[in-house]
């Protein structure tokens, strides 16, 4: 928000999109505040 973004953009292309999301909700969303 400091830079001015206000949204961004996660895309994944590989076939592994369960385990993808997976990891991506433990690992990640929890460091994610607004």
């Amino acid at each position: 928000l400091d830079l001015g973004f206000d949204r961004v953009y996660l895309h994944n292309v590989g076939r592994n999109q369960r385990e993808w999301l997976e990891v991506f909700g433990r690992e990640v969303l929890p460091g994610l505040t607004r």
